[in-house]
């Protein structure tokens, strides 16, 4: 299994800058954005561009939203890699990196560990706040009923419950 780190694309840069000896690097960034400098010394990357948008509204056409076949291409990698380090990272490294990796995860647990796939990505990147796109995409892709956005839509009330809590004590 692989071992995950997740980060922004500073961090990217930096790590790929450390070192090449990556089992996969999944680069997600924004259309037109160019990769981390040091992404092409390694193996096995794959790179997908699309916006962080985590919704299907009504947007205007420069907007690009994960689709289907991005997420497909991401789970076929993840399945790829074997054991080793696995860096996957985007612009900010809260909502479309956590959401890639969280995905990952469950496609590896298999059904039935969702929740443990969060904690995971939680014990790695504490601020994540996965992309429900991207999570309902895969949830649709693996057959999980749901399980998937579940698990995400309760950390994400959570997140918001106790940002309003923290905002209510900050103003005093």
């Amino acid at each position: 299994m692989f071992t995950l780190h997740i980060g922004n694309f500073q961090d990217a840069e930096r790590l790929l800058t450390e070192s090449s000896n990556w089992a996969g690097v999944v680069s997600i960034g924004d259309p037109d954005q160019p990769p981390p400098s040091g992404l092409e010394t390694c193996d096995r990357y794959l790179r997908r561009e699309f916006h962080d948008v985590d919704a299907r509204f009504r947007l205007p056409q420069s907007v690009l939203l994960a689709r289907a076949e991005h997420v497909a291409a991401i789970l076929e990698f993840f399945e790829a890699t074997g054991d080793g380090p696995m860096l996957v990272h985007c612009s900010s490294g809260v909502s479309r990196s956590t959401a890639c990796a969280f995905i990952g995860l469950c496609q590896a647990y298999g059904p039935g560990r969702e929740r443990e796939a969060l904690e995971v990505v939680l014990a790695v990147r504490p601020r994540a706040l996965p992309n429900r796109l991207i999570v309902e995409l895969a949830d649709e892709h693996l057959g999980r009923g749901g399980a998937m956005v579940s698990v995400v839509d309760e950390h994400r009330a959570d997140w918001r419950r106790e940002g309003i809590a923290l905002a209510a004590v900050m103003k005093g």
